[in-house]
C-alpha cells in the first residue's frame, strides 16, 4: 500500500511526509496501548485482625483451634483412639493423611 502511494504520480505527497505520518500513527499506536486502566485500587480492611504484642499470645491464639475440617493432635494419642473419638475408622484416616505405614 506504501509503495501505490509513493508511486502514484498524481498525487503531490512527497516520501518525507508519508514517512512522517506513519511515525505519528505508530507513536500514537503505542502510547495508546500502553495508557493506564483505570480500574479501583484492591483494598483489604485489616481493622477487626486483632493485634498481638507478644509472639505467646500469638502461638496460643494459633493453638486454640483449628480450622474446619481439621484436627489437633494431643501429645499421647495414637492414630486408633483418634479415629473411636471421632466416630471414623482409622484406616479412613491413615489414607487421608497419606499414611503408608499407620504403625
Amino acid at each position: 500500500m506504501l509503495n501505490s502511494l509513493l508511486q502514484n504520480k498524481s498525487m503531490d505527497v512527497s516520501p518525507a511526509i508519508i514517512q512522517r505520518m506513519l511515525y505519528i500513527f505508530s507513536a500514537l499506536l503505542v502510547l495508546t496501548s500502553c495508557s493506564t486502566r483505570l480500574d479501583p485500587a484492591f483494598i483489604t480492611e485489616h481493622s477487626s485482625m486483632p493485634i498481638f504484642t507478644n509472639s505467646t499470645a500469638v502461638l496460643s491464639a494459633l493453638l486454640d483451634q483449628p480450622p474446619p475440617g481439621y484436627y489437633r493432635v494431643k501429645s499421647g494419642q495414637t492414630l486408633y483412639s483418634i479415629a473411636l473419638e471421632n466416630g471414623k475408622n482409622y484406616r479412613d484416616i491413615a489414607a487421608w493423611n497419606n499414611l503408608t505405614n499407620p504403625n
